[in-house]
């Protein structure tokens, strides 16, 4: 595997590996300080929408697209993460989980397309239309807010998904505050075929949630 390219936005050192309760890597510091602050300051408040939270912004709402036009701190992070970068640090990272699993991706093959899978996908077991190869892989950068207390049971995501990342900004001064923000980037692919698992690789209350998958 090639070496990794670091990011000035992201900290793509790789981490060691835990494998329990399932295999997963943890980051205190993932996100450059400055810009970190920067995004806890302009965290949007997200509309009522079908979600998780019941609260939420994804690529392609009108309003996702104003924090990317208005806020430089949430375009580099959207940029840092939807890159071939991304991928390659994910590759290097879970690379021997995913053989082990049985994933069907040439894994060396792998390469960032900037697909951007709409509502009504995201809630569907498979896509309306497939239109990338299955080593073709592409990231969704969701943002969630909820009440505070907010939770979910285990569960088991689309098939599609090779990784779940949780950021959670949670600076002191909103630590009393009623909501708490999700974005979730993660890697997806389209193919049916290829074996995908959730694997949170980095989370605690207050986030940003990234997922990542192939077409």
């Amino acid at each position: 595997m090639s070496e990794v390219i670091q990011s000035a936005v992201c900290d793509f050192s790789r981490r060691e590996m835990n494998l329990e309760p399932f295999p997963h890597v943890l980051s205190q510091q993932f996100i450059d300080s400055d810009r970190y602050l920067s995004i806890c300051e302009t965290f949007p408040s997200c509309p009522p929408k079908i979600g998780p939270t019941g609260f939420s912004l994804y690529w392609g709402d009108e309003g996702y697209q104003q924090l990317l036009d208005t806020e430089p701190a949430w375009r580099e992070l959207f940029e840092t993460f939807h890159s071939q970068r991304f991928i390659d640090w994910c590759r290097e990272q879970f690379v021997e989980v995913w053989e082990r699993e049985g994933c069907k991706i040439k894994l060396s093959e792998a390469r960032y397309v900037p697909y951007c899978e709409d509502r009504i996908d995201k809630e569907r077991a498979q896509l309306r239309h497939v239109v990338h190869e299955p080593h073709e892989l592409w990231v969704r950068m969701d943002i969630h807010q909820g009440p505070m207390g907010y939770d979910r049971p285990v569960h088991l995501d689309h098939a599609r998904r090779l990784m779940s990342m949780a950021l959670t900004p949670r600076p002191p001064a909103i630590e009393s505050r009623t909501e708490f923000p999700t974005l979730t980037p993660r890697i997806w692919h389209c193919s049916t075929t290829c074996w995908a698992s959730p694997i949170p690789m980095w989370s605690c209350r207050r986030s940003i949630r990234m997922r990542g998958g192939a077409g």
